[in-house]
C-alpha cells in the first residue's frame, strides 16, 4: 500500500534485508484477490474478514468434497465442521498464506475428483482455476501437499485408470498448465529468489525443525495441547525444539478415533475414496513426524525438490482434512451393525484411557513441566484434566448413541463431540482490541533521520531462551502486553509499519541472498562479533536499539526509553556510518565470497574502495572528490545526483537483487554487485544523474502471464456456460 501511495510498483520492500522482492515472497498475497481487501480496509479489519472468508471457503469445501464421496449431506456437514474446529486448522490462522491455501485444498481435490470422472474441457478449466487460486494464496507447501494428495487419488483409481487414459492424461496436464500460468505472478519471482538464496541448500536439521514428536502426536486424539504447557527447558527442547510450536494445537477431536474407524469401514463410500484418504492421511502423519522416522528421509530422497520445504508439522493440515472427511463418513455409518460395534468398543477404550489419565493428570505431566513454576504447572494440569473429562463425556455420548438402531441418534452425539473439540481449541488464538494493532510508539520519530539510514535491533525472537529476560522474567504476560512490547521495542519486522528500514535482520524465511544470509547469521550470533561496528557502518546503520546497555566503541547512548515490560529500550547512535549513497575511486574485482572477506577485513576501507563482481579494477586516487545527493527515493526507483572529479563508482547501499537496472545521464550501464551485498554503477568524471530502477523480469513477466491467463480463463468459462449443456 505504501509503494502504491508513493507512485511505485509494488515490487520491493525496502524495510527488510536491505530491500527484498515483494512478489518473490509469496506470503505477501499481492495477486491473491481476497488480499485486495487491504486496498479498502485497515489491516486489522481486512485480516478479520480474510479469516472469516477462508473459514467459509475451507468448511464448505470439505463439506462439498465429503458430500460428493459419501452421497450424504449429513456427512458433509460434519466433515466441514470437524475440519474448521480442528487444532491444525485453528492454529494456522496466524500463518495467513498457509491458512488461505489450506482452505482451497478440498476444492482442488473436489475439482480433480470430478475431472477424473468426466475429463472434459469445462472441468479441466475449473480444476486449473481452483488450483491456480491456491497458488496465488501463496503457500508452496500446501500446493505441493495438494498435488501429492491428488496423485494418491489418481493411483487409487486402480484398473479404471486405464479407461480413456490418453484423454484423462491430456486434461490433467491441461489443468496443471492452466493453474501454473494463472499462478505465474507468484511462482516465477519466487523461483528467481530461491535460485539466488540458500533455500535450495537447507540442511536436514533446518528442514526438520518443528517435526511432530511421537509423544506430541498423541495429542491428535487426546486434548493434551502440548504447545500450551509450561514445559521445562529440557522437555521443550526434546519435544518442540525449544521453540513455541508452529501449530499450537494438534487436537483433531475427541470422537475422531471411533468415527474415523467407522468411516474406513463405511461400505456406502467407494473403496477408492476411503483408500485415498487412508493412504494420504497415513503418509502425511508419517512425514509430519519428520526426523523421528525414516519416512521423511525416504520421501525427500525420492523427490529431491521437497528439500526446499521446512517444518514437517505443516503436514498436520493435510492430516486434519483427511481425518475429518473419514469422520464425516463415520457419522453416516453408525446405522450399520458392524460399525456400531466397532465404534462402541473404541469409545469404551478411549473413555477409559481419558479418565485414567485425568485421574492423575499432574503425575502424567510432571516429567515434562517446569518444576520452578509450580502454580503454572498446577493450572496446566487442571486444564488438561478438564479437557479430558469433557472428551470422555462426548465419547460416552457417542457410545450410548450406538445402542439405538435409529440413525438420527448419531447426530446429537457427533454434535456434542464437535462442541467439545471447539471448547478444547478455544484458546488456540486470541483476539485483542484493534487499537493495540494501531498503536504507534512516540519514540519512532527518534529513530528516523532526515537522511536515509537503517536501524539494527538484535533478534531476540530468534533466541527463545533469551526472551524471558526481556519480556517477563517471573510470569507470563497477557497477549495485549506482549504485542505492545514488541511494537514499542520495534522488533524486526514491526518497524517496517512505520517505514523504519532494518539492517542485518535475521533470515526468517530463508530467502535472503546467500552472501547476505551468511553475514547476517554472523552478526546475529549470541555474542557480538569483532567486526560488529564495522558491519554497522558499512551498512548505513544510523542507530542500534537494545534492551541491554552496550559498551561498544563507536556507539553513543542517545536515549533510554521506558516501555511496556521489565527493561527500557536503549537507543545508540552509530558513529562513522556510511551514507546511503556515496562515490569511490578505487575498485577491486572480487567474487561474492572474496567481497565478504574484504568487508570484514580492517584493511579494506569501503569509503574509498569498492569490491565489485565485474568491470575493470582501479587504484584508489588520493585526489578524488565527489558530491552525492539522493534526489528521489522510492522502493523501485532511486535517483542520485553525482558530481565526480575523476571516474569512479557510485555505490548505493540497497540490497543487490536480480532486476536492478541503472542509467548514467540517460545511458544504460551495468549494475554491479558491490561489497557482496549492495549495488554500484561506474560513472565518468563530471556531473551526472544516476538512476537505479528495480524491474525484475520474472515479476513483470509473471504478472503479465497471470493477468492474461485470468482473462482468458474467465472468457472461456463464460463461453462454455453460455453453450447449451449436453444431455
Amino acid at each position: 500500500m505504501r509503494a502504491v501511495g508513493e507512485g511505485a510498483l509494488p515490487l520491493r520492500d525496502s524495510t527488510i534485508g536491505f530491500g527484498q522482492p515483494l512478489l518473490g515472497s509469496p506470503d505477501t498475497q499481492i495477486l491473491y484477490p481476497p488480499g485486495w481487501l487491504h486496498l479498502i480496509m485497515l489491516p486489522d479489519r481486512a485480516y478479520t474478514l480474510l479469516v472469516l472468508i477462508h473459514f467459509l471457503i475451507g468448511g464448505l469445501g470439505a463439506a462439498a468434497l465429503c458430500r460428493r464421496m459419501s452421497g450424504s449431506y449429513r456427512s458433509g456437514f460434519f466433515a466441514g465442521a470437524f475440519w474448521v474446529v480442528s487444532g491444525p486448522f485453528q492454529s494456522a490462522l496466524n500463518l495467513w498464506h498457509h491458512f488461505s491455501s489450506a482452505a482451497w485444498m478440498p476444492w482442488v481435490l473436489l475439482a480433480f475428483d470430478r475431472l477424473l470422472e468426466k475429463p472434459d474441457l469445462r472441468r479441466m478449466l475449473v480444476t486449473g482455476a481452483v488450483f491456480g487460486l491456491q497458488i496465488l494464496a501463496g503457500s508452496a507447501d500446501l500446493c505441493v501437499m495438494t498435488m501429492l494428495l491428488a496423485l494418491v487419488r489418481l493411483l487409487c483409481e486402480g484398473r479404471s485408470l486405464r479407461v480413456d487414459l490418453p484423454r484423462r492424461g491430456l486434461v490433467i496436464i491441461g489443468a496443471i498448465g492452466i493453474s501454473v500460468s494463472l499462478g505465474a505472478g507468484v511462482w516465477m519471482p519466487a523461483l528467481e529468489v530461491v535460485r539466488t538464496s540458500g533455500r535450495s541448500a537447507l540442511s536436514r536439521e533446518a528442514r526438520t525443525e518443528w517435526s511432530v514428536h511421537p509423544l506430541v502426536a498423541v495429542e491428535m486424539a487426546l486434548p493434551i495441547q502440548a504447545g500450551a504447557l509450561p514445559m521445562s527447558r529440557e522437555s521443550a527442547k526434546r519435544l518442540t525444539d525449544g521453540r513455541p510450536p508452529l501449530l499450537k494445537s494438534l487436537f483433531l477431536g475427541s470422537l475422531m478415533v471411533p468415527l474415523l474407524a467407522s468411516g474406513l469401514l463405511n461400505a456406502a463410500v467407494s473403496i477408492k475414496h476411503r483408500l485415498f484418504l487412508a493412504i494420504g492421511g497415513g503418509l502425511a502423519v508419517a512425514v509430519a513426524l519428520g526426523r523421528f522416522t525414516p519416512v521423511y528421509d525416504v520421501l525427500v530422497t525420492l523427490l529431491p525438490p521437497l528439500t526446499l520445504f521446512r517444518y514437517p508439522v505443516k503436514l498436520m493440515l493435510l492430516v486434519s482434512l483427511a481425518a475429518s472427511l473419514l469422520a464425516g463418513f463415520g457419522v453416516r455409518a453408525l446405522s450399520s451393525v458392524p460399525e456400531r460395534w466397532i465404534v462402541r468398543g473404541l469409545c469404551a477404550v478411549m473413555f477409559v484411557v481419558a479418565l485414567w489419565i485425568r485421574s492423575d493428570a499432574s503425575r502424567w505431566l510432571a516429567p515434562y513441566l517446569d518444576p520452578s513454576d509450580p502454580s503454572s504447572a498446577a493450572a496446566a494440569s487442571a486444564k488438561v484434566a478438564s479437557a479430558l473429562l469433557w472428551s470422555a463425556l462426548s465419547l460416552l455420548a457417542l457410545g450410548l448413541s450406538t445402542l439405538s438402531v435409529r440413525r438420527a441418534m448419531s447426530v446429537p452425539a457427533a454434535a456434542v463431540g464437535l462442541l467439545v473439540t471447539l471448547f478444547v481449541n478455544r484458546e488456540t488464538n486470541f483476539t485483542i482490541p484493534s487499537e493495540i494493532m494501531r498503536f504507534r510508539p512516540e519514540h519512532v520519530t527518534k529513530l528516523q533521520d532526515r537522511e536515509a539510514s537503517r536501524l539494527y535491533a538484535f533478534p531476540y525472537l530468534l533466541y527463545p531462551e533469551r526472551l524471558p529476560e526481556v519480556l517477563a522474567p517471573r510470569s507470563p504476560i497477557p497477549p495485549e502486553t506482549f504485542i505492545l512490547l514488541i511494537r514499542s521495542a520495534v522488533m524486526v519486522p514491526i518497524g517496517g509499519v512505520w517505514k523504519l528500514e532494518y539492517a542485518w535482520d535475521y533470515d526468517q524465511k530463508g530467502l535472503l541472498d546467500a552472501s547476505l544470509a551468511g553475514l547476517t547469521q554472523y552478526i546475529n550470533g549470541p555474542q557480538r562479533p569483532p567486526a560488529f561496528l564495522r558491519m554497522l557502518q558499512a551498512a548505513n546503520v544510523g542507530r542500534v536499539v537494545d534492551f541491554h546497555p552496550l559498551d561498544i566503541a563507536g556507539l553513543t547512548l542517545e536515549h533510554i526509553i521506558p516501555i511496556v515490560g521489565p527493561r527500557p529500550l536503549h537507543v545508540y547512535r552509530v558513529s562513522g556510518a556510511l551514507p546511503r549513497a556515496y562515490a569511490v575511486s578505487g575498485a577491486r574485482l572480487a567474487t561474492p565470497a572474496e567481497a565478504q572477506a574484504a568487508l570484514l577485513d580492517p584493511r579494506f576501507d569501503p569509503r574509498v574502495e569498492v569490491a565489485v563482481d565485474s568491470g575493470t579494477p582501479s587504484a584508489v586516487s588520493p585526489s578524488f572528490t565527489s558530491e552525492i545527493r539522493i534526489a528521489e527515493r522510492r522502493p523501485d526507483r532511486i535517483v542520485v545526483e553525482a558530481v565526480l572529479s575523476e571516474p569512479g563508482h557510485v555505490v548505493l547501499l540497497e540490497g543487490f537483487l536480480p532486476g536492478w537496472h541503472a542509467t548514467v545521464s540517460g545511458l544504460p550501464v551495468p549494475v554491479k554487485r558491490a561489497n557482496a551485498l549492495f549495488v554500484a554503477a561506474a560513472a565518468p568524471a563530471g556531473r551526472h544523474q544516476v538512476v537505479f530502477t528495480y524491474r525484475p523480469w520474472s515479476a513483470l513477466a509473471g504478472i503479465a502471464i497471470t493477468a492474461f491467463s485470468a482473462l482468458a480463463l474467465l472468457a472461456a468459462l463464460a463461453y462454455l456456460r453460455s453453450r447449451p449443456q449436453e444431455t
